[in-house]
C-alpha cells in the first residue's frame, strides 16, 4: 500500500513538473520587449524539454515549428517497433542481427568493396584459422563473437578485448552470446590492415536515406581499450556524449570515398536509417557490415543536442523515403540481395 501511494505521488509530481514550462512559454510569447530572435531562442529552449505527449491542443502547431519531440533515440525505438510489427505481417527488413552474407551481396551489387571471404556459413568446428583474418558469426550484432586472428593464430576478441590461444578457448566467450549470434554458422574473411600491419580503424557512418548525419572512428589497434573520435556531417570534431569523455582521441579524419559509398548504399535501402561500418586500410576502404540499430544511443550516453540533431535527420529521411516509395521506386539491388520480403 505504501509503495502504491508513492508511485501515484511520483507520477503526479512528474506531470506537475511541466507547469513552470507552460507558464514561461506564455510569458515569453507575451513579452513585447523581446526581439523575434530572442523569443525564438527562448521558446526553443523551453520546448526542447518537452515531448509530444506533453503538448496541449493550443500548442500543437509549435510542435512542428520548434521540433518538439524530435529525437534520434525515439526514432530508433520507433523503427524497431515498426519492424517487429512488420514481421508479424510477414515482412522482415534490416533487423538488428542482420545476415552478413546478404549485406555483402547488397554492397557488391552496388560496387562497394568488401573484404575477401575465405570461409562462409561453416560450423565452428570447421573453421580454418588464417593469420590476419576476421572470424565472425553469419548473424549477429554489436561485435559479439567477432575475433581478429593475429600472426600467431591467437584470437583477439573485438567485443571484450580478451585474447584466446584457440577456438576451443574462445568458446567460453562465444557461449555467452548464443542467444544473439549464429553460433553454428561462421565467416572467415580478410582483415583490413593499416600501414603498420595492425587492424585498420573502423569508420561508422550514421546515414539517413542518402544524407550523412555523423561519423564515428574507432581505434582498437592495441586491443586493450578502444578509442573514439566523432565527426559531424562536415567532418568537424563532434562532442558526442559523456560516456566517451575519457576514451576519445583526435582521430585521423574522414577517409575519401566513404561519403560516396555510404550514400549509395543508404539510398538503395528502403529504411530511413542505417549505420554503415567501414574499414580504412592500406589497400583502401571496405565495407565491414551494416548495423541497423546501433548501441551507444541511450540517455546519459549521447548528449541531448546530438540526439536532437540526428532526430531531425531521421524525420527528414522518413519523409523522403515515403515520397520515393509513393513514386514507385523499385529498390532493385535490395530485393535481389535480400529477397522480395527480405526473410531472415
Amino acid at each position: 500500500m505504501e509503495l502504491s501511494k508513492r508511485v501515484k505521488e511520483a507520477a503526479k509530481a512528474r506531470k506537475r513538473a511541466n507547469e513552470p514550462i507552460w507558464s514561461l512559454i506564455k510569458e515569453t510569447k507575451d513579452n513585447n520587449n523581446l526581439s523575434p530572435d530572442q523569443r525564438r531562442k527562448l521558446l526553443e529552449t523551453l520546448y526542447d524539454s518537452l515531448t509530444i505527449q506533453d503538448l496541449q491542443e493550443k500548442h500543437i502547431y509549435d510542435a512542428h515549428k520548434f521540433g518538439v519531440g524530435v529525437s534520434y533515440r525515439g526514432g530508433i525505438v520507433d523503427l524497431q517497433r515498426t519492424k517487429r510489427l512488420m514481421i508479424r505481417l510477414g515482412t522482415t527488413i534490416f533487423q538488428g542481427a542482420n545476415p552478413k552474407l546478404k549485406d555483402r551481396a547488397f554492397a557488391e551489387s552496388l560496387g562497394v568493396p568488401v573484404p575477401k571471404t575465405y570461409q562462409q556459413g561453416v560450423p565452428l568446428s570447421e573453421l580454418h584459422l588464417i593469420p590476419h583474418t576476421i572470424v565472425k558469426p553469419v548473424s549477429g550484432a554489436a561485435s559479439k563473437g567477432v575475433f581478429y586472428v593475429d600472426r600467431d593464430l591467437k584470437l583477439q576478441s573485438v567485443f571484450s578485448s580478451e585474447s584466446y590461444s584457440s577456438v576451443a578457448e574462445a568458446k567460453e566467450e562465444i557461449e555467452r552470446f548464443k542467444k544473439s549470434i549464429s553460433t553454428n554458422k561462421w565467416i572467415v574473411e580478410q582483415a583490413i590492415l593499416s600501414e603498420s600491419g595492425a587492424p585498420a580503424n573502423d569508420f561508422k557512418v550514421f546515414v539517413f536515406y542518402g544524407k550523412i548525419g555523423m561519423y564515428l572512428e574507432v581505434d582498437r589497434a592495441n586491443y586493450t581499450r578502444a578509442r573514439y573520435a566523432f565527426y559531424d556531417a562536415d567532418g568537424n570534431t563532434l562532442d558526442y556524449g559523456p560516456k566517451y569523455k575519457n576514451s576519445t582521441f583526435p582521430g585521423t579524419g574522414v577517409p575519401a570515398r566513404i561519403v560516396e559509398y555510404a550514400i549509395t548504399l543508404s539510398q538503395a535501402a528502403p529504411v530511413p536509417f542505417l549505420r554503415l561500418d567501414f574499414h580504412d586500410g592500406e589497400d583502401g576502404l571496405f565495407l565491414g557490415e551494416i548495423t541497423p540499430h546501433p548501441g551507444g544511443t541511450y540517455a546519459n550516453e549521447q548528449y541531448d543536442s546530438v540526439d536532437r540533431m540526428l532526430g531531425k535527420y531521421m524525420a527528414d529521411a522518413k519523409a523522403r523515403l515515403y515520397i520515393d516509395m509513393f513514386n514507385g521506386k523499385e529498390y532493385t539491388e535490395f530485393r535481389e540481395s535480400y529477397g522480395p520480403f527480405a526473410p531472415l
